[in-house]
């Protein structure tokens, strides 16, 4: 079976935590294990830091769909180069098929981590039972951790190691030390209190929504510093854009029982939430979905993805009904499910979104190319009103 991970931004730490850069692997790797495959591109450059803009999970229980975005304008380490950075991938298995989204530090390590328990060894070559679904989020726990204590000691020792090259300027030795000793005495009371927060307010690094083939369920699991916490409410919301889509939840699922949703109720809830949540400051990168199911994970293509959540958008501007956004939802789950060829998705795509140009007075184009921002379309109705 097969998983494609995209590349992930490298991001520092919050906080009293300086801002660090890490070099990514290299830019084509294969990792070959007995029942999952994952291809990486990567693209072989330091990134400055980001963080999580909105990732959001919803399930009936039986399926699930992951949003993640990506986001543009990443400045390289020479300062003179932009790159898309994507911070959702897949994986599958014979006893589990999910999706995996990165926030904050954990974009820096999701390669890592992917690549740590699809080789299913540990560092001494013992191996990591990751046959079920709990043992890899296990896996992925316990090298996030690793990561997150050597990423500490990494920023540790630069710090002290520019204190003492400070220090070696001082041209009289008392007047070195006691530079030194003060120094040393703030570093380690930032680092101190960065690792306090670190165990008391744990920033969220990895969302993860799979079906369980064993236990035949949806499970979502929020990996928060060293600790997991397995998620029961039927949608999960991480970022900067997770309170306005919590709360588009709130208000469009009261009277609705998750468990009755179908999978193209899925998409349009999940849709709606996330052009909800491009109001909120630093939210509009360009969004991915996944769905995870009994069978397999799969990657909703690009166009059709675009085109659900404009149209979702359209929605909630009262541009169009309920059912026509739903029907909209149905077709693009369907499509995408039996056709394979890319460009023949992208086309159907288009043919069913011309039936909706004339009624929103837009083109093809604008509504399969790219996702607009919510307040976008609402200035397109409002104007098209007027």
């Amino acid at each position: 079976m097969t998983c494609v991970l995209l590349p992930t931004v490298t991001v520092g730490r919050e906080g009293n935590r300086c801002a660090a850069t890490a070099k990514l692997a290299k830019k084509h790797e294969l990792f070959n294990a007995t029942l999952v495959t994952i291809t990486f591109y990567i693209n072989n450059r330091s990134f400055e830091i980001w963080r999580m803009t909105v990732g959001i999970v919803f399930s009936n229980g039986l399926e699930a769909i992951l949003l993640g975005d990506e986001v543009l304008s990443v400045a390289s380490a020479d300062g003179t180069t932009e790159d898309t950075v994507t911070k959702l991938g897949t994986f599958d298995h014979s006893n589990y098929h999910g999706g995996i989204v990165g926030a904050g530090e954990g974009n820096m390590a999701i390669g890592g981590i992917l690549k740590f328990s699809t080789r299913q060894t540990h560092e001494n070559g013992a191996v990591i039972a990751t046959h079920d679904l709990d043992e890899l989020v296990k896996a992925v726990r316990d090298y996030a951790a690793k990561k997150l204590d050597a990423d500490d000691d990494e920023w540790l020792m630069e710090k002290m190691n520019s204190a003492r090259k400070k220090a070696a300027t001082f041209p009289d030795e008392p007047e070195r030390v006691k530079y030194f000793e003060a120094e040393r005495v703030r570093i380690f009371q930032e680092y101190d209190e960065a690792k306090h927060q670190q165990m008391h307010s744990p920033p969220v690094l990895f969302l993860i929504a799979a079906y369980d083939g064993i236990n035949k369920i949806t499970r979502t699991f929020s990996i928060k510093g060293i600790s997991v916490e397995e998620i029961h409410l039927p949608h999960h919301e991480i970022g900067n854009g997770a309170k306005a889509a919590r709360l588009y939840f709130a208000e469009s699922l009261q009277g609705i029982e998750p468990s009755n949703l179908t999978t193209p109720d899925l998409a349009f809830y999940t849709s709606c939430a996330f052009m909800k949540s491009t109001i909120e400051a630093g939210v509009g990168g360009t969004p991915r979905i996944v769905f995870a199911g009994e069978k397999q994970a799969r990657n909703l293509d690009a166009a059709a993805v675009a085109a659900l959540t404009n149209v979702c958008g359209y929605y909630l501007a009262g541009a169009l009904t309920k059912d026509e956004a739903l029907s909209f939802a149905k077709t693009i789950v369907q499509v995408t499910g039996e056709v394979k060829d890319d460009n023949l998705i992208r086309a159907e795509v288009e043919n069913r979104a011309a039936g909706l140009c004339g009624k929103l007075k837009t083109t093809t184009h604008d509504i399969v190319s790219a996702t607009l921002p919510l307040s976008v379309v609402y200035q397109r109705v409002n104007h098209n009103r007027s």
